[in-house]
């Protein structure tokens, strides 16, 4: 990412790690994989972030979690106390605590979530990687297991996508610096892509939008960087609408990257733990008389904000935003 890094104040929710670039060329998840803050400010965070979640519209999230075993620990633990989480489907996927591959440790997070999410490929030495085969052998574990894995990738430089395809992800995330032929490569595999625009806006990463539109990849919506950009999918969607038209992206297209294709992605139906309603669910929200005038329904999410949502029904139950 951008070489310097600025926030308006303190987060307010604890996020997924990022790799912001220090001036010293390293990624932050070089320099620190831990955790921000005790484990009960941690825990309070990931409570507020499931009340953004759930305002926003969502059902199911991916949340990708550092801090080992004991990181993942916290956040289930905020999930599990979290008065509606009957309503919405939080996927962790665990991060060692270091950039060197440690057999133990990798069992031990996979005893306690259903995969590994690991930070940019880049971040992993190469002398390690060679040595121990670390992201490789990481990949592979969570692959014995019958697990998920995903990986940031050519967010801030180029990265093989042959050596990156060659750990088996299940889904990669940015793609920023991809060329076409990397993204074909990706295609071929059926491998989906997590865009994420308003953090790629906020770090000042230039958009790969229109390459990955024209690829054909599957592409999904997500929100990055909880401690900058506050997770709600309606606000990212109505942002992706706003600046995808010129890339190609259609508004029906951005409404099903956090939709349909999501679904299909987390693949609830084949055993990925969660809950998950009998029925799709809906999202009500109320009409501002600053809203347009127009019958396209797809057009119409580029003017929602997360704060129109009245309330979410789910199983023939009606759950206002001021309960929560």
């Amino acid at each position: 990412r951008s070489s310097s890094r600025r926030s308006s104040g303190p987060p307010r929710h604890q996020g997924r790690s990022s790799a912001a670039i220090r001036n010293d060329g390293r990624s932050r998840s070089q320099t620190s994989q831990r955790p921000c803050g005790p484990p009960a400010r941690r825990a309070r965070r990931g409570r507020e972030a499931c009340d953004d979640l759930l305002a926003g519209g969502a059902w199911g999230f991916i949340d990708f979690r550092e801090g080992g075993a004991d990181g993942l620990m916290v956040s289930r633990d905020a999930y599990n106390s979290y008065p509606l989480s009957n309503l919405i489907a939080q996927i962790s996927l665990g991060r060692p605590k270091s950039l060197a591959y440690d057999a133990k440790e990798v069992k031990d997070i996979l005893k306690t979530c259903p995969g590994l999410g690991l930070s940019s490929y880049s971040d992993w030495d190469p002398r390690q990687l060679e040595r121990t085969a670390n992201a490789a052998t990481a990949a592979n574990a969570a692959k014995v297991a019958g697990m998920f894995f995903a990986i940031h990738a050519s967010e801030i430089i180029r990265e093989s996508m042959e050596k990156v395809l060659d750990l088996k992800p299940k889904m990669l995330i940015h793609l920023t610096k991809a060329t076409p032929s990397d993204l074909e490569i990706v295609k071929d595999a059926n491998i989906p892509v997590v865009v994420c625009a308003r953090s790629n806006r906020f770090f000042g990463i230039k958009s790969n939008l229109k390459a990955l539109v024209r690829s054909g990849v599957t592409l999904l919506g997500g929100t990055d960087n909880g401690m900058i950009i506050r997770p709600h999918s309606i606000d990212e969607m109505r942002f992706l609408i706003r600046n995808g038209k010129r890339a190609g992206l259609t508004p029906k297209a951005a409404f099903e990257m956090f939709t349909t294709n999501g679904s299909q992605v987390l693949n609830y139906l084949k055993g990925i733990p969660g809950p998950r309603a009998e029925r799709p669910g809906l999202v009500v929200c109320r009409k501002r008389a600053d809203m347009p005038k127009t019958f396209d329904p797809y057009g119409m999410l580029g003017f929602l904000h997360a704060k129109d949502v009245e309330c979410v029904v789910q199983d023939e139950t009606i759950y206002y935003t001021k309960q929560w």
